[in-house]
């Protein structure tokens, strides 16, 4: 392997160089709008933690865009931080965005509403062992958006002018790089979105999605829980929209409002049943859009068609 910055003296600003204008044109714009309602949360105020900022630019971009929020950029490589912190100097954002020199899997600070890496997972020797860090420093409602080069899951589906790029890109950096590090997975530019998708859930994550991509990009949300668990709860709690206002002394006992009560019970009883029964116990009991995600375990997801 070949330690990131041993190269040439000059790589980690020419990286960020080229990245740039993607991250200018794209995650205010499209990337972040794309996630589940975390924009709403950014411009109320949220916490931000972008991994593997090099020197900076992704991390500034944001705080630009959500002055209500608090910034935090974390990368292993000491000269980019130092020069991610000129940056901010540079750009007067230095009051509320701090640069931290730390390795992904060491990052103590927790309760992220938001968790970002730009073009860096696949650039790490323990990629797996990171999304476990992930999830524990990801606020029980919060999201982490992966950012990765496009690719197909397959070499053939990537035989074209980009891919060719990223290729080459990836022999001549982003392996060696992975190599010299702890464990050395050498996960590659190319890596695809399944091969992802089965690195993030190992962390421990219930859910991961594509939610946009572009002509270099593809971009992952990964969330602690299952929307669909979200969207399943909301559905029995709104249940009582189906209960009529009463209109005397006993009424909401009686009549409309005991089938409401009674359509709720059973609602509730039926998703109680299918989160707390073992996978193989629902086997061939399912709905055709239905399907079990996770094998047996306390954590089960059921993902139902799009809800998920």
């Amino acid at each position: 392997g070949l330690r990131w910055g041993d190269h040439a003296g000059c790589l980690f600003c020419a990286t960020g160089a080229f990245f740039r204008p993607g991250y200018v044109n794209n995650i205010v714009q499209n990337w972040i709008p794309a996630l589940d309602g975390i924009e709403q949360r950014l411009n109320g105020g949220a916490k931000v933690a972008d991994v593997g900022c090099g020197v900076g630019f992704s991390t500034l971009l944001m705080a630009e865009a959500y002055p209500a929020s608090e910034f935090i950029g974390y990368d292993f490589h000491e000269p980019s931080i130092a020069e991610a912190r000129r940056h901010a100097e540079q750009h007067g954002l230095a009051a509320r965005v701090r640069f931290e020199v730390a390795k992904a899997k060491e990052i103590a600070e927790d309760g992220f509403d938001l968790v970002t890496m730009f073009d860096c997972l696949h650039d790490m020797g323990d990629p797996a062992g990171c999304a476990m860090q992930m999830r524990r420093i990801v606020a029980e409602k919060g999201s982490w958006m992966i950012v990765e080069p496009i690719a197909g899951d397959k070499p053939e589906q990537n035989f074209n002018p980009v891919g060719r790029l990223y290729y080459n890109a990836s022999t001549m950096i982003c392996v060696p790089t992975s190599l010299d590090q702890e464990v050395g997975a050498a996960l590659g530019a190319q890596a695809g979105e399944a091969r992802l998708t089965e690195l993030i859930k190992s962390g421990g994550f219930a859910s991961v999605r594509r939610v946009t991509e572009g002509p270099f990009n593809m971009v992952l949300e990964a969330r602690r829980r299952s929307s669909g668990l979200r969207y399943l709860a909301q559905c029995t709690d709104s249940l009582h929209l189906l209960e009529p206002p009463p209109t005397g002394e006993g009424d909401r006992d009686s009549g409309g409002g005991g089938l409401a009560k009674a359509a709720r019970g059973s609602v509730q009883a039926a998703i109680a049943a299918v989160f707390y029964t073992p996978p193989s116990a629902l086997s061939g009991h399912l709905p055709q859009r239905g399907r079990i995600e996770a094998s047996d375990s306390i954590n089960t997801t059921v993902a139902l068609g799009g809800w998920v």
